[in-house]
């Protein structure tokens, strides 16, 4: 699960909150919604790729445009809540060992305004953003050549938090877009693609290459598992 700190309100029933205040906003009757798109609340957050980034990662502010504080909802794609973040103060970091630690909620996330008010408690815009949290993977060639032919072949591997009895690993990630890719008349060319079975390999990709060149191999991200790329080959 996403720990998040919980903003506590300093003064009972007021929240403070991010503005944008533009030279017009700033001539309007106090009475007015002091409301801009021209510069909205913002924060971010970096793609995480489960095991191979460092596993503490924060968010970020973008722009405050001269406000005092924002709250976002983090949601993630299947519509599980996970808390929120706020602005100072609250863009907590958070840990990211393995899916475990995001509840199993793989794929995308947003983070959804949940109020911005600028010094005078107006309402100010809050920008939407996204992030993903998905699996890492690995991408191998193996091939070989025969007269005018290449016969390469692949092998994907994808990050499992429950392999080596828990501890995770690498295990084989089945039903993956496999793009094969080899180098030649001054360019990189696509002579097919095959998709790896219960094991983690494809079959062979019978490829004309009637003199020698490199080849290498990537694997197409999925929405819970990052895409990967190979090495390369010279055959």
């Amino acid at each position: 699960m996403l720990r998040k700190i919980v903003a506590t309100l300093a003064a009972a029933g007021v929240t403070l909150a991010i503005a944008s205040v533009t030279g017009a906003a700033a001539n309007a009757s106090a009475a007015a919604p002091a409301y801009t798109t021209v510069c909205p609340a913002e924060i971010t957050h970096p793609n995480i790729s489960l095991h191979t980034d460092p596993q503490y990662q924060g968010y970020s502010l973008v722009q405050s445009c001269g406000a005092i504080e924002a709250d976002w909802n983090i949601v993630a794609a299947d519509s599980y809540d996970h808390g929120g973040v706020y602005w100072p103060g609250g863009l907590s970091t958070d840990y990211y060992a393995d899916s475990f630690d995001v509840g199993g909620h793989l794929g995308k996330y947003y983070l959804y305004p949940a109020g911005a008010y600028d010094s005078n408690y107006n309402d100010v815009p809050q920008a939407t953003e996204t992030f993903y949290i998905k699996l890492s993977s690995h991408a191998y060639i193996r091939g070989y050549r025969s007269g005018n032919w290449v016969y390469a072949h692949a092998y994907v591997s994808r990050y499992n938090p429950n392999a080596n009895y828990g501890s995770g690993g690498y295990t084989p990630s089945a039903g993956r877009y496999v793009a094969f890719w080899d180098w030649h008349s001054g360019a990189w060319h696509n002579p097919g693609h095959k998709y790896t079975g219960s094991n983690g390999w494809t079959g062979y990709l019978k490829i004309w290459a009637p003199t020698q060149r490199s080849f290498y191999v990537n694997a197409r991200q999925t929405s819970t598992r990052w895409n990967a790329r190979s090495g390369y080959i010279y055959r």
